[in-house]
């Protein structure tokens, strides 16, 4: 690799590491002033727009056929419609860290959800393990509460999130291998906005709404830089880096965004998240060294 590209590489991946984990402060500041898939419809609406354009533009094949359509459309119903509305709904319940710490259990539950089925993967001793590590790390995080960081609701619906990123993950790598990464990243984001909006229509309709600065500097933010710029880092990097190398930016990302949250919106880092979060973070990393090798994953950022 020449100097240049080891440069952009690196840039590319520090993208991926911060834009990511800075999403979660967004999507805070967000759900403050609008219902949560309101936010999550107009920013993916406004993303897979110019995803669209983009692959057009630049020449790529979109889908031909319903069934190829089809496919990655659930992917975008499972990623984005479940998982990324419901963390949105959990940020109004949450810590923007803590979400961040609860949402990364999901390679946890992808290893679980890969084993199942006549194409199922063997664990390793060493990833049972891993998975047992790390949902101790969750128990941690969330058991007891301390007032001002979480509710049982919020944590359901975060873990919900996180099975549902989970499911897209498994499903992804069976159904969608070969697909040009940024070919289904604009078709599931596309998808995503105005069945988002339409949720929003049905079960939002009479949420308060607070259009201002803040409100589009979060759907702003989390359209260019959260979908745009960090799925277009991502797809640059899983070309140019090993699989083993790439994910380890699920490490770093609820590192940014609990520092983020404190920094920017005061909240509180309790020496129990620190624990339960290490911990957790602990048992990702005994999972994914016993998987190294075997399946790349198609993660998604928030």
């Amino acid at each position: 690799m020449s100097d240049s590209s080891g440069v952009k590489v690196a840039v590319a991946y520090a993208v991926v590491c911060v834009v990511w984990g800075s999403t979660y402060l967004f999507i805070k500041l967000g759900v403050a002033v609008l219902p949560p898939y309101l936010l999550g419809g107009v920013r993916f609406s406004i993303a897979g727009t110019a995803f669209l354009a983009w692959c057009l533009a630049t020449g790529r094949r979109l889908p031909r056929g319903a069934a190829e359509f089809g496919r990655l459309a659930l992917a975008g119903v499972l990623f984005l419609v479940v998982g990324n509305g419901l963390l949105n709904t959990a940020e109004r319940h949450l810590s923007s860290g803590l979400a961040a710490l609860l949402l990364v259990t999901f390679p946890l539950w992808t290893t679980a959800f890969a084993t199942i089925g006549h194409r199922g993967e063997r664990m390793s001793p060493l990833g049972w393990a891993g998975l047992a590590v790390g949902l101790a790390g969750v128990a941690l995080l969330v058991k007891p509460f301390e007032r001002v960081e979480s509710s049982w609701l919020g944590v359901a619906l975060a873990m919900g999130a996180a099975l549902s990123w989970a499911v897209g993950t498994v499903y992804a790598g069976r159904r969608l291998r070969g697909v040009d990464p940024l070919v289904a990243s604009a078709v599931e984001v596309a998808v995503a906005g105005p069945l988002m909006l339409l949720v929003h229509a049905l079960f939002e309709a009479d949420a308060p709404i607070q259009w201002g600065g803040q409100a589009w500097l979060a759907v702003g933010y989390l359209a260019l830089m959260g979908s745009i710029v960090g799925f277009t880092a991502f797809a640059y990097i899983t070309a140019h880096m090993s699989s083993s190398k790439v994910g380890t930016y699920a490490y770093v990302n609820p590192i940014v965004a609990v520092l983020l949250g404190w920094l920017v919106l005061d909240e509180g880092v309790s020496p129990r998240m620190l624990v339960g979060g290490g911990v957790t973070l602990a048992g990702l990393w005994m999972v994914y060294r016993a998987r190294v090798g075997r399946r790349r994953g198609t993660p998604r950022g928030a």
